[in-house]
């Protein structure tokens, strides 16, 4: 994965636009961070290999395995290895998401700079390369909700389910080892980079679909505590303890302004609202931001008075309420943990001060 700024120096000397040293962006120092210490880190779709290599380097991995789909960006990737001196110590290989892994190779398995339905397919192809005590860090562009609905419903597609929300996960079917694979949500974390706020999911690979408990006021209902489609047995990815009242909170929120609960909650991300610390990232006004600015350009552009642009228009004002809402009750209370980033461009206004 490519990324742009100065934050981080890896120490290559001569990047791919000749003469000057990488850097490692927001993004890419946010997932070195998360990352800590392993043995051997997989980077998919590593483009220039940043990441391994700082990684390698900075002595957070000892190995590492970078793989990437074509041959032009691999080749990339190998010069700047050969230039870092790791030759011996990241194996560069071609081919598809997991499928250049073999199965528990690595410790860390990060998928970043693709959207979320591309990280969900990649997931789904090759479940065996998954083994209990791998992370997944995950890093989407866009749509990550649909791959938050992918992962609370691995464990139903793991025992040959389908997802009945019609979601990335519709139709498939997951069997084999993903029926031995469960998936704990760790953690999540915003990371910004430019003007625009990315989201990095910390996911465990455990022993066995996780069983859970419905939450209360959700018996007998089809959604499960992150709003998703449920198997009889209530299992899905496991949320943090401390998100859970969150989720149950976020999805009355959602019904307060007529929105469905299970796209609402997969939308904002419980998990984003009660991080370790108790409190909502410190960056969660700005993922508000980013959230509502499709839903103001709808607004916007749906002035007509034919039924059909009417529509468009009261639904793009719900969200937009609802986001609101979602501001004042957690992002007031986010902190100023992070450094502050650029003004909203003209128009866009906060989520906690409209």
């Amino acid at each position: 994965m490519g990324a742009a700024g100065d934050c981080i120096r890896t120490g290559v000397p001569g990047s791919h636009e000749g003469g000057t040293e990488m850097a490692l962006g927001p993004r890419l120092r946010a997932i070195l961070e998360a990352m800590g210490t392993v043995a051997c880190l997989a980077d998919i779709g590593t483009d220039h290999a940043l990441l391994p290599i700082a990684a390698v380097r900075d002595g957070r991995a000892s190995s590492a395995v970078a793989t990437d789909l074509r041959p032009e960006p691999l080749a990339a990737a190998r010069r700047a290895v050969v230039r870092a001196g790791l030759e011996g110590r990241i194996d560069l290989r071609l081919g598809y998401g997991l499928r250049p892994l073999r199965p528990g190779e690595a410790d860390v398995v990060v998928i970043a700079g693709l959207n979320g339905d591309t990280i969900a397919e990649i997931l789904r192809d090759r479940p065996d390369v998954l083994r209990p005590g791998m992370r997944l860090l995950l890093m989407p562009v866009r749509r990550v909700a649909v791959l938050r609905r992918f992962l609370r419903q691995w464990a139903a597609d793991a025992d040959g389910g389908t997802d009945p929300t019609g979601g990335a996960g519709a139709g498939a079917r997951v069997t084999g080892e993903a029926g031995r694979t469960g998936l704990e949500l760790r953690s999540e974390r915003l990371a910004r980079e430019g003007r625009h706020v990315y989201v990095l999911m910390d996911v465990a690979v455990t022993a066995g679909a996780l069983p859970r408990a419905m939450p209360p006021g959700e018996a007998g209902s089809a959604s499960g505590p992150a709003g998703g489609a449920a198997t009889a047995a209530g299992r899905c990815c496991r949320l943090p303890p401390a998100a859970e009242g969150a989720a149950r909170e976020l999805m009355a929120l959602a019904r307060s302004w007529d929105l469905p609960a299970d796209a609402a909650c997969d939308a904002v991300g419980p998990v984003l609202l009660a991080n370790r610390r108790g409190g909502p990232d410190p960056l969660l006004d700005a993922w508000l931001e980013e959230l509502a600015r499709p839903w103001r350009r709808a607004a916007r552009l749906n002035t007509g008075s034919t039924p059909r642009a009417g529509q468009a228009r009261e639904t793009a004002e719900r969200w937009l309420g609802f986001l609101r809402d979602v501001g004042l009750r957690w992002a007031a209370g986010a902190g100023g943990q992070e450094e502050p980033g650029p003004e909203p461009p003209p128009g866009e206004q906060s989520m906690t001060n409209p």
